[in-house]
């Protein structure tokens, strides 16, 4: 069997991260010809890798190196100009880029080009890692089922074109959802049938996590930060936007200012960066918290900060089924999260962590608080959710669900 997965970026995060996982299974457990066609290309270095022996091709024409995007197409006169000032490196510089961008194919020649290749090797199925693909798909106009890994809630989902929510609404044979809120979201507010709905949440590579997280002590994580070996650490993890709930983590530092009294505060870590650190920052600046935090930027390695935390806290104002949680929970780690946020609760549970009913900031201090003082049992939530992970969340179970699904797909009659 021929099967085609689309992964909406690159990058090393989130969705790419369980994409890989499961064709990585998948290589190991079937004999099926896999491909995976990349949306969005990152960038940045810090890149997933699909695997050697699966042809990669992507969806975006390649950038020429040492060419800015937003730099304008030199023209003759601008190349003679240099050339009469004797700034003849500048000038072989223009003349290049000049003849690369000449016979450079463009977005739309790419495009065309990518879907015929794509027609011609054609797939029996086609696999896409979320919900936002749906214009390659449209693109691509390959006479194959479709099964879609649904890790968006209305955050993104709503802001999908009319074109491609049409497409999301009816042209997949089946949907696979992270969590029962994602499935419930699915038919209550996108009309999707029941039936077509199947949950198949993330799944983690556990060794890989450990191993991972062992590169390094937590000692000399907490040095590296400038931390010392009894402050209290909270991490969280992501792009900071926000849909990631920045500015409720300010709000509950500024209910711990007068909560902490002379105690030490504790301290935030945040793994990964994004748009909103500036205004983050100069927020936790504001409310006298920028000497307690830490934003690590984006990382190969967010697992060695993980390990080096006492907690785990996921703010996010939507999240359909959080991977960090997973994540930090292998590591024995407890998760702190919002109830309405998405899917956190049901990882957290009562056991895993503490759920925080609503988006109150106030509620959140208390609890980071309780468990700052040692009112809260953080060992036992720990070992609860690594037990979790390593029963219900593993690569090798989550792989297996996915290609059951993406099987019976193939198999499934060709509709009237």
């Amino acid at each position: 069997m021929k099967l085609l997965c689309i992964s909406h970026d690159n990058n090393i995060w989130g969705a790419p991260r369980s994409l890989a996982g499961i064709m990585a299974e998948l290589e190991k457990t079937t004999d099926w010809d896999i491909q995976v066609l990349v949306r969005s290309r990152s960038s940045h270095g810090r890149i997933i890798d699909f695997g050697a022996n699966h042809k990669t091709t992507f969806w975006q024409p390649a950038v020429k190196q040492g060419v800015n995007n937003n730099q304008s197409r030199p023209n003759a006169r601008m190349i003679l100009g240099s050339i009469k000032r004797l700034r003849i490196g500048k000038a072989l510089k223009m003349a290049k880029f000049w003849a690369c961008s000449a016979f450079e194919k463009s977005e739309d020649e790419h495009h065309k080009d990518v879907a015929k290749k794509m027609r011609k090797w054609a797939p029996d199925v086609i696999y896409s890692n979320t919900a936002v693909n749906m214009d390659v798909l449209a693109a691509l106009a390959i006479d194959a089922p479709v099964v879609v890994h649904v890790r968006e809630l209305d955050w993104f989902l709503s802001a999908l074109s009319p074109e491609a929510k049409r497409i999301f609404q009816t042209v997949p044979e089946k949907y696979l959802c992270v969590s029962n809120a994602v499935k419930t979201n699915l038919i209550e507010n996108y009309d999707i049938p029941a039936d077509r709905c199947h949950i198949v949440p993330v799944g983690l590579n556990v060794d890989m996590i450990m191993n991972s997280a062992a590169e390094r002590s937590p000692e000399s994580v907490r040095g590296e930060l400038g931390l010392k070996e009894d402050d209290f650490v909270i991490t969280m993890c992501g792009t900071l936007d926000k849909r990631k709930g920045w500015e409720l983590v300010v709000g509950a530092c500024r209910h711990l200012t007068s909560m902490c009294g002379t105690g030490s505060k504790p301290c935030f870590v945040w793994i990964g960066d994004g748009g909103d650190r500036a205004e983050f920052e100069q927020a936790m600046h504001e409310a006298g918290w920028d000497s307690r935090l830490r934003i690590t930027g984006a990382t190969k390695n967010p697992y060695v900060y993980m390990a080096a935390a006492d907690l785990q806290l996921t703010p996010s104002l939507d999240d359909p089924f959080p991977r960090v949680n997973l994540e930090a929970a292998c590591l024995g780690k407890p998760v702190v999260a919002f109830k309405p946020s998405g899917g956190s609760a049901e990882f957290v549970g009562n056991d895993a962590g503490v759920v925080v009913n609503s988006f109150d900031a106030e509620e959140l201090a208390q609890v980071l608080l309780n468990a700052k003082l040692g009112k809260l049992d953080l060992e036992g939530m720990g070992q609860a959710g690594s037990r979790k992970v390593k029963r219900s969340y593993t690569v090798e179970r989550v792989s297996s669900l996915a290609r059951e699904y993406i099987r019976t797909a193939a198999s499934a009659p060709a509709a009237d």
